[in-house]
């Protein structure tokens, strides 16, 4: 099974490259923050550590994790944000580590903002950076998420730069037209075409 990465800075526009690998090609998609969120439920595999660590008061009426209440905790501090990175991403990695031993799949995407600096280049075959420019990723980021123009440019500013990306990337994903697709629909045509010449059986 081949194992193909996602990564790209925030407002890159990562969910459009997913949807159109998983609409126009059928491929299997799989998105770490998606993960990390089943695996915070009740029964799964990180709920049980979290309320240890950070204690009941996380938790909501139904027990289900109270999101806000423990961002309030880990953005008060940076040793309980370690803490609780700590406790998720691990698990986030073995459960696609155990997707990869399953073998179910000709191929597999997995998608993560921080794929390079939790080394999941260590298991991918190929790592593919989603690029877009920073005025058109600034546009997405406010538009999207409400963020004012500083806040926009913090997130940005305290991660990986572009030549980081692409020093470390086997394929570029063009993704910096705001509101036509054609360019990104052609740049992940063509990624694919090249996976294939590479991988014949995909």
């Amino acid at each position: 099974m081949i194992v193909i990465g996602i990564t790209g800075g925030i407002g890159a526009g990562k969910s459009k490259v997913i949807q159109l690998l998983r609409e126009s090609f059928g491929f299997e998609v799989y998105e770490a923050d998606k993960v990390a969120m089943e695996l915070q439920q009740p029964g799964q595999n990180c709920y049980d550590e979290m309320v240890a660590q950070f204690g009941e008061n996380i938790l909501c009426q139904d027990k289900n994790i109270n999101r806000e209440e423990l961002r309030k905790i880990v953005m008060a501090d940076v040793s309980e944000l370690e803490k609780l990175n700590s406790i998720v991403h691990p698990a986030v990695k073995k459960y696609f580590l155990d997707i990869i031993k399953l073998n179910a799949y000709p191929v597999i995407f997995i998608e993560s903002a921080i794929l390079l600096q939790d080394g999941y280049d260590k298991i991918c075959d190929e790592i593919w950076y989603v690029y877009a420019d920073r005025e058109t990723r600034k546009e997405r980021i406010m538009q999207d998420r409400g963020y004012t123009s500083e806040k926009a440019d913090s997130f940005m500013d305290n991660q990986p730069d572009d030549t980081f990306y692409r020093e470390h990337s086997d394929r570029v994903i063009d993704n910096s037209g705001f509101k036509d697709l054609s360019r990104l629909i052609i740049s992940v045509e063509g990624a694919v075409k090249g996976l294939r010449e590479v991988y014949p059986h995909l």
